[in-house]
């Protein structure tokens, strides 16, 4: 059995499915179980997200769009993410929660409204999975050596 990984989707929010399937190679995606897990909540499931790290029972967390109110007593190293262009919310929600979470961070997806994983998903996908292979695994990040030139452009004089 893997690390494992519990989703609250608060629903069953559009893009679940390719955000499991990312997932799944390196996690198993299921139920809580005795040990501590990763809890990812979107939307309103972020409330169950938050009791259960607030319980104890995930050592990491993730929102994304987060619609929750905070809560109290969570030591858990966190991910937050809202979008920017939410027609119907203010990010405030989500940076009340943010606030009370110590290991927290928060980011704002400009051009994003409340559905990321189908307004952005080659964005935040990668980036769930990402943040949770570091974070939960401790593995370094899956992308390899970002190679730069450092060469002049051909004819530039300066």
């Amino acid at each position: 059995m893997g690390p494992r990984v519990v989703l609250y989707p608060g629903g069953d929010p559009p893009g679940l499915a390719s955000l499991q399937t990312a997932l799944s190679p390196w996690f198993e995606l299921g139920e809580p179980a005795d040990e501590p897990c990763a809890a990812i909540g979107i939307g309103s499931g972020a409330t169950e997200a938050l009791e259960l790290a607030a319980a104890g029972r995930a050592s990491v967390l993730i929102l994304l769009h987060p619609i929750a109110e905070p809560v109290n007593g969570i030591d858990v190293t966190a991910l937050i993410l809202w979008g920017e262009d939410d027609p119907v919310r203010t990010s405030e929600g989500a940076e009340a929660i943010h606030e009370r979470i110590d290991r927290s961070s928060f980011g704002l997806l400009p051009g994003c409204g409340a559905d990321l994983l189908v307004e952005a998903p080659r964005t935040v996908i990668p980036m769930v999975v990402e943040y949770l292979r570091n974070k939960y695994l401790g593995a370094p990040h899956g992308h390899g050596p970002v190679p730069i030139s450092l060469a002049r452009p051909e004819g530039d004089p300066s």
